[in-house]
């Protein structure tokens, strides 16, 4: 007969769990006896013999139940578990097609801890197998920077490696207390610290309840009519829901209010923003990218603001409050009031990307482009001609740039030479070299080395290789967001370097907003959330690059590269280059990963053979990158 396998619940002790098999056995025989087929006939006699951990059989009660149809066989039986103490009865039922049921014939007590199968076998009667349920969550509430969860578990051991967790975050319960028989509190942070840095709060996502290996502990069915909970306190907001599936998983997301999260307060204060006509105040607005990070050049002109005009306010647009913002500068939730109010107020506005479609530069406001990277792939005209735009549109871009940027930032004239094109910008170019570069040449390497790989738990004396790709349109998800291109075999990577290699894997930053991280391959670190590249490309000591604009940045510092294009022939067809990637790529270009790891086995080597080219690139690309570009943007762009 066809397997069939349902669940009951039931009670046991922790310590009988993992031996305890209960076989119940047709006609007289045991349950390992063999037998025909379906279902016995109606005279023959009822099973009488249980089959008990460890071999041994017991004697138990059958009473036969009268059915509702006469093909149906029913009864009940108790049997005392191997603990000696705990007995429990059961109704299993027979019905058609063999099919078998087994139903608790009162509610379960409150210390069940097991979850039982019965298995209906073609020639060996019927299984009823316990394993460990998973903990039950009765009840969480917020007490001022932490969450408290209550859970029902059979003893402390099954909340071992208690958790929230994503691909990025994981936040472990720092307490657990016992509140009586089979019922513990835990208490988790709602702040968090990324690569051994600053204590913040946690970072918008979902985090899932978990213990052990892949444990998920459920929601207590009391529980689940008070679900979703939602909590908002200055740091963040939580939003405590159990999907069908039952485990508990907390959305934390930026504390804007009610009105700030909701598409009609957004419009308003969009409006807003285009009537206001409040007075312009000595500060200056950061943003860089979506708010994620506070980087790139926008943090090198802070550092230096603070230093050269430090009556300036200095703001930055954050995503949330895990952002770490530059000493002494102020955060603001992108979205909120304050935001809102500090974009129409600050006499200067610094952003690596554009500002949404809403934005209008008020009169007086000086607004600086930075742009996030060397410009190499095709961008402005060309990009949006890729994209089908059609020219009147094309137009119409270029001439909201050119109404919005004061100024413009770039590393070199052959690149102001493409902005011009591209854009038809007629604005203000500043070719000073990028002010993010500095810190790679003004550094104290070897310190900033140690510092970084010990929050990164990696020993001063490996070597370390940082894999940066770029992103891959064909992967994109939603706009701003890619998965990470994977081509490249970390595996065999690893295995091919040996054990005294440490492989950091960097992903774009459109990647950072996607989930997929790498974890479970060792001797590799996913750094994808580390808050500051040039930290990683002072550490590492090669990279493997593609045809991200980080190599520009990578060849100041004189050490080796390697180049992993597989997709060489194809990824230009929807992002054209402004010019040949060959002489931009001042190392080989590989498309396996034995060749990347050949390459890299012998550092010295591979140095020797590059450096001439490394030097000749910076002559070519890199002449104005001198470590000194912040001093020339913060005198040509932010003295009045």
């Amino acid at each position: 007969m066809a397997r069939a396998t349902t669940r009951v619940r039931t009670t046991a002790r922790a310590a009988a769990l993992g031996a305890l098999v209960l076989a119940l056995a047709a006609g007289c025989g045991a349950a390992g006896d063999q037998g025909d087929a379906g279902a016995p006939p109606a005279d023959e006699p009822l099973p009488r013999r249980v089959l008990a951990g460890g071999g041994t059989q017991r004697e138990v009660q059958v009473e036969e139940i009268t059915a509702s149809r006469p093909q149906v066989r029913a009864w009940t039986f108790s049997c005392p578990l191997p603990t000696g103490d705990v007995d429990r009865s059961l109704l299993a039922d027979l019905g058609p097609a063999d099919a078998v049921r087994v139903l608790m014939t009162r509610p379960p007590a409150r210390d069940v801890d097991a979850e039982w199968t019965w298995t209906a076998g073609a020639r060996a009667g019927a299984l009823l197998a316990a394993s460990p349920t998973p903990p039950r969550v009765t009840s969480l509430h917020r007490d001022r920077d932490r969450l408290v969860v209550d859970i029902h578990a059979v003893d402390v051991s099954a909340l071992e490696n208690l958790r929230l967790e994503n691909p990025s975050t994981v936040v472990p319960a720092f307490d657990i207390e016992p509140l009586g028989a089979h019922s513990f509190r835990a208490t988790f942070s709602l702040r968090s610290r990324s690569f051994g840095g600053p204590e913040l709060p946690l970072p918008t996502g979902d985090l899932t309840l978990r213990a052990g290996r892949g444990i998920e502990p459920k929601a207590e069915t009391t529980l689940l009519t008070k679900l979703p909970m939602r909590v908002r306190c200055a740091e963040l907001r939580l939003a405590i829901a159990s999907p069908p599936r039952r485990a508990v998983v907390v959305e934390v997301t930026a504390p804007l209010d009610t009105h700030e999260v909701s598409f009609a307060g957004q419009y308003a204060l969009q409006r807003a923003y285009q009537g206001s006509d409040a007075v312009l105040s000595d500060s200056v607005l950061f943003q860089c990218y979506r708010g994620e990070f506070a980087t790139d050049s926008q943090a090198a002109l802070d550092e230096g603001l603070r230093a050269f005009r430090p009556e300036l306010t200095r703001y930055w647009g954050v995503s949330d409050f895990s952002v770490q913002v530059p000493e002494g500068s102020v955060p603001l939730l992108i979205g909120s009031r304050e935001w809102y109010d500090a974009l129409a107020t600050s006499r200067f506005l610094c952003n690596n990307i554009d500002f949404d479609p809403f934005f209008r530069k008020r009169p007086g406001q000086r607004y600086l482009q930075t742009f996030h990277g060397y410009p190499f792939k095709s961008m402005g005209r060309g990009f949006w001609h890729g994209k089908g735009h059609s020219e009147e549109r094309i137009s119409r871009e270029q001439a909201r740039r050119n109404e919005e940027y004061d100024a413009i930032l770039v590393p070199s004239e052959r690149a102001a030479d493409f902005y011009r094109s591209e854009y038809a910008f007629t604005g203000t170019i500043m070719v000073t070299g990028y002010p993010r570069s500095d810190v790679l040449l003004n550094a104290d390497r070897d310190r900033v080395r140690t510092r970084v790989l010990d929050r990164l738990g990696v020993g001063v004396g490996q070597k370390v290789v940082l894999y940066a790709p770029t992103y891959r349109d064909h992967l994109t998800t939603r706009v701003y967001a890619a998965k990470r291109f994977d081509e490249l075999d970390l595996t065999a990577l690893t295995r091919g370097l040996g054990p005294d290699y440490t492989v950091l894997v960097r992903g774009h930053n459109n990647n950072q907003r996607e989930a997929d991280r790498t974890h479970d391959v060792a001797q590799v670190l996913d750094v994808t959330d580390y808050p500051e590249i040039n930290d990683l490309t002072i550490a590492a000591d090669a990279a493997i690059l593609d045809y991200s604009s980080l190599r520009f940045d990578w060849a100041l510092t004189g050490k080796p590269m390697v180049f992993f294009v597989p997709d060489l022939d194809t990824y230009f067809a929807q992002r054209p280059p402004l010019f040949p990637f060959d002489e931009s790529a001042p190392g080989p270009l590989l498309r396996s990963t034995e060749e990347v790891a050949d390459k890299l086995l012998d550092l010295p080597r591979l140095l020797a053979g590059q450096q001439a080219d490394i030097a000749a690139f910076n002559a070519e690309f890199n002449q104005l990158h001198d470590g000194h570009a912040t001093e020339r943007v913060i005198e040509a762009f932010f003295s009045d």
